[in-house]
């Protein structure tokens, strides 16, 4: 039995699957089975941004492996202690983290922190406010405020105490915070599976002066758009403010699961012994692995890198606009881009698969998504798109 037929078999069927079974990676490059060569244009949806079989990653995984696998948080770890430290300075200042295993679960305890911090002073009749065409993860708490009802469907979510506006609409802005007692705002600052949509200054400017007025806790996703994604080593730096809670996943293990969120000083006592943990939260071989990622991202040079290659990738995307009718809008920050097609997003990425590509996608099937490792260089754009212009050409 091979493992497409064991995968169909014994695996439940909550993903479409691309036909091709990955095997290894170098670089930027992946490899199937058949020693079939790709390029990676995706990530593993945002996640692998140091790439494959990086010796640095590799060296803090199979060192670490031989020391400890694992600890019972009720016991101390070096590794956790030092990736918490490194993510409070390089954030919040003062304030405090959390590790559990994934973006899902790091929202799930940035919800919980903040509505137990309202709790304890005492307000319990409060809304919050959240995105349509927003995505926050899987699990049901994550689900209430993810702003798309597909996501929802069969699952009994509750969102009475939510409120969803438009992404980027001011005026709704205003009048939401004019009609209801507004106490919390999720935000990704870069929608990712909603379809690349990124916040503008303005939005992000009025939001901030509301809140000189109106008491919220501000949660900032960024779970996709985090480590170094964007040319910053956080989105929100782009935008010149400090979220009060800031969720982390995907690329802070560079495919080990972690996932964490930071939060200020103010909201520290919020959780206490026995109202949040985690068994696996803080692995110290995802914590030694995520050590790292920030190391190597932070450094200036690289994101320098970051921003130099994303300025020549977003140019090859709007030379494409212009060679393919069938494909507008590109926009996106840093190496997290998307364009627009008429044509099905799906159709297009398994014919790329064909030519040694891999490309995401991201909205109604209407996205095409970029999100390649960071530590992509000219030729591979070059290579990239030479690929993706013979595939486009086929439709």
């Amino acid at each position: 039995m091979n493992v497409k037929s064991m995968t169909e078999k014994y695996i439940l069927k909550t993903y479409n699957r691309y036909p091709i079974v990955l095997e290894k990676g170098e670089g930027v490059y992946l490899f199937d089975d058949n020693e079939n060569k790709y390029l990676d244009f995706f990530s593993g949806i945002a996640v692998c941004n140091l790439g494959y079989n990086h010796p640095k990653i590799n060296k803090a995984a199979i060192d670490q492996i031989k020391k400890l696998y694992h600890a019972s948080n009720f016991f101390y770890t070096k590794p956790q202690a030092v990736l918490a430290k490194k993510l409070v300075e390089k954030t919040v200042k003062e304030g405090k983290v959390f590790f559990c295993n994934s973006g899902t679960e790091a929202v799930e305890g940035a919800l919980k922190a903040a509505k137990r911090y309202i709790y304890l002073k005492g307000k319990k009749k409060y809304k919050i406010l959240a995105f349509k065409n927003s995505f926050h993860g899987r699990t049901l708490g994550a689900l209430s405020v993810t702003g798309q009802e597909k996501y929802w469907d069969g699952f009994d979510i509750k969102n009475e105490n939510v409120v969803f506006i438009d992404y980027n609409d001011i005026q709704a802005l205003k009048k939401v915070f004019e009609r209801e007692n507004i106490k919390i705002v999720i935000l990704e600052l870069i929608q990712g599976e909603g379809g690349i949509n990124v916040v503008n200054k303005e939005f992000i400017n009025e939001l901030l002066n509301i809140k000189k007025s109106k008491e919220f806790i501000l949660i900032v996703d960024e779970i996709q758009t985090g480590i170094g994604r964007t040319s910053k080593l956080f989105c929100y730096e782009h935008y010149n403010f400090l979220p009060d809670i800031i969720t982390l996943g995907k690329a802070l293990g560079n495919g080990f699961p972690i996932g964490a969120f930071i939060l200020k000083d103010y909201l520290k006592d919020a959780l206490t012994p026995g109202t949040h943990g985690s068994t696996f939260g803080g692995n110290p071989i995802s914590c030694s692995v995520a050590n790292v990622v920030i190391d190597e991202v932070s450094k200036d040079e690289f994101l320098k890198h970051v921003d130099f290659v994303s300025t020549l990738f977003f140019e090859k995307l709007k030379d494409l606009e212009r060679k393919f009718s069938f494909l507008k809008d590109p926009r996106g920050k840093g190496l997290i881009l998307g364009i627009t097609t008429k044509v099905s997003a799906r159709d297009i990425a398994i014919e790329a698969l064909k030519e040694g590509l891999i490309i995401g996608i991201a909205g109604n099937n209407d996205v095409l998504r970029f999100e390649p490792p960071l530590i992509i260089k000219e030729n591979h754009i070059e290579e990239g798109f030479e690929k993706l212009e013979k595939v486009l050409s086929k439709f």
